[in-house]
């Protein structure tokens, strides 16, 4: 890897541009689901893979930037009628499985009926490129399609 690859200002860059592209794919995903939605009575799909088959609201899932293992696509966690999609963000902590309490389904459901609640675990970028947190999106209708700031 050459010394330019490694340098502060292509870091950072790299890392402004995974949380642009993380962003795209909430805003993929959500128009999909909409349309899934507007196609199936207003039921959410089951799992994310539903969006390529067998009807293609999308040609392939977007995939999570921040994954260390590539090709992941973002967390996906349903609840009632209401959704939320979570990428690892630039902490890169899919080891331990993000900053969000992700393997707790309880848990998920009560930050999905208060939001706020959400803001501990999310990434923000003006507190440094690398710090803590994940990004996420919560979507269907749960204060449709809020987004932390």
């Amino acid at each position: 890897m050459g010394l330019r690859q490694r340098s502060p200002a292509n870091i950072e860059a790299r890392a402004r541009s995974g949380y642009f592209r993380a962003g795209q794919g909430f805003e993929t995903l959500g128009e999909a689901i909409a349309r899934y939605r507007a196609d199936h009575g207003s039921q959410l799909p089951l799992r994310l893979g539903a969006l390529t088959t067998p009807v293609a609201y999308l040609t392939s899932i977007p995939t999570d930037p921040f994954a260390n293992t590539g090709g992941l696509p973002p967390g996906y966690l349903l609840s009632g009628d209401s959704y939320l999609l979570r990428s690892f963000g630039p902490d890169a902590d899919e080891a331990t499985g993000g900053d969000l309490p992700w393997s707790d389904a309880e848990a998920m459901n009560a930050l999905l009926a208060d939001q706020p609640r959400l803001l501990p675990y999310t990434y923000d970028p003006s507190n440094g490129t690398f710090s803590e947190g994940d990004l996420w999106r919560v979507g269907g209708n749960a204060i449709q399609d809020a987004s932390p700031p």
